[in-house]
């Protein structure tokens, strides 16, 4: 697992300090033209997707035929995405909330609470995203990228709507901090099923 997750991380890692750049980069401008708050999602959703991408990767570069001659089981492999897509979301949207208390803390109408039920979104987006694109990635071919993050994006955004629906928007950080939960609970079950549905297919 260890060397999985290693091997993932070194690949991002070439352009993890170009997503950051890009994040700051897209916070400054969307603070002047809307809630810096915004970052949190953008962040986190970008740090996410760079995780998937590593699915494509190693299609492309046919590393999960490789795998197969490693100690390391299909489930295990499809587990280590779904670890490094939470190490990833973590740092997305810690990122995302340094940036916006910067240039939100000085205005007159920050809310530490707003500050809070963005954070939460961010996982949201992050989770329910990863819950679908994961699967997704290793189920279609890898031209098919587009697509997966057109599917997990629409889902996300109608799973945001339903649950503000259902809660309401009386109390925001409630609101989102259910969703949040419940985002955490659709991700680990979905590293269930994907790995039950893929554990005996070749990847």
């Amino acid at each position: 697992m260890k060397g999985l997750l290693l091997k993932d991380f070194y690949e991002i890692k070439a352009t993890l300090i170009l997503l950051i750049i890009t994040i700051v980069g897209v916070g400054m401008g969307i603070s002047y033209l809307t809630s810096p708050m915004v970052t949190i999602l953008i962040s986190a959703i970008i740090m996410s997707h760079a995780v998937v991408g590593t699915i494509q990767t190693d299609k492309q570069s046919q590393w999960n035929k490789f795998t197969v001659t490693l100690p390391a089981t299909q489930t295990t492999l499809i587990a280590s995405k779904y670890i490094l897509l939470t190490v990833f979301a973590v740092i997305g949207v810690f990122v995302g909330a340094v940036i916006s208390f910067l240039f939100s803390s000085k205005s007159q109408n920050f809310d530490i609470a707003m500050l809070l039920s963005n954070v939460n979104l961010g996982f949201v987006f992050a989770f329910i995203s990863g819950s679908i694109s994961i699967p997704l990635s290793y189920i279609l071919n890898e031209d098919k990228g587009v697509i997966v993050t057109l599917i997990s994006c629409f889902v996300t955004t109608l799973a945001v709507i339903a649950l503000a629906l259902v809660f309401g928007n009386r109390n925001m950080l409630f609101t989102t901090s259910i969703a949040n939960l419940v985002s955490i609970v659709i991700f680990i079950v979905s590293c269930k099923i994907c790995s039950n549905i893929l554990k005996n297919k070749d990847l």
